[in-house]
């Protein structure tokens, strides 16, 4: 009876993604959006969240392990740039703006290897989807307000299948136990929307830029 439920609900998870495919032709072709990239975006983000909402049959079926590896691989062929010893990012696909200087969608693959050692959340430049493919993290949320007032954070662990859509605005730091960064760290799906504004760190003295942080924290730890 089980293994009967499992093979029921996985047609039922490709009928729902040959749907979205299909839709999302449809709005491909009115829209004039890169059919490829449109694809990848809607079929990944739905397929995810029905992943998510069948735990119990991505468990039994191994069907998350299988998504997360095919798209962990995928990425593998086209690195982007790495940060050496916090982060390896890889391209899944890239819609560009007008003029090509910034995606107006855009996919990654992110191998997060530890904590974020800055002390202060920062933003981001755009709004995003982020989706635990492997290991996972714990994510320490900042919220606005004074500074005095917004000493007020709240930690949650969010592990493999965890959907997590924030702003731009939104400020957060993320902390890797010992045991996700022994058994390889954390791979991500990370999905952008467009460029919102520029990127920051909230310190007491006010919001700083991430080209200016490091040397206004090297500053503040030699005073």
């Amino acid at each position: 009876m089980k293994r009967a439920l499992i093979f029921l609900g996985m047609a039922v998870i490709w009928l729902a993604l040959a749907g979205l495919m299909l839709a999302a032709v449809v709005v491909s072709a009115l829209c004039g959006f890169a059919v490829f990239g449109v694809l990848v975006w809607l079929a990944g983000g739905v397929c995810a969240v029905l992943w998510v909402r069948s735990k119990y049959l991505a468990a039994k079926s191994g069907l998350g392990r299988w998504i997360a590896s095919r798209l962990i691989n995928r990425g593998r062929r086209t690195p982007y740039e790495h940060i050496p010893g916090y982060m390896e990012r890889f391209w899944l696909f890239r819609i560009w703006r007008e003029g090509g200087q910034y995606a107006k969608v855009c996919g990654r693959i992110h191998h997060i290897m530890r904590s974020d050692e800055d002390r202060h959340a920062h933003d981001h430049p755009w709004p995003y989807i982020t989706i635990i493919l492997r290991g996972g993290y714990v994510e320490e949320r900042e919220y606005p307000g004074t500074f005095e007032r917004r000493r007020h954070r709240v930690r949650r662990w969010h592990g493999p299948g965890s959907i997590l859509f924030r702003r731009s605005t939104d400020r957060h730091r993320l902390i890797l136990p010992e045991s996700v960064k022994a058994s390889g760290g954390c791979w991500t799906l990370f999905m952008t929307g467009p460029k919102r504004k520029s990127w920051f760190f909230y310190t007491e003295e006010g919001p700083i830029g991430w080209r200016e942080y490091p040397a206004w924290r090297k500053a503040r730890e030699a005073a």
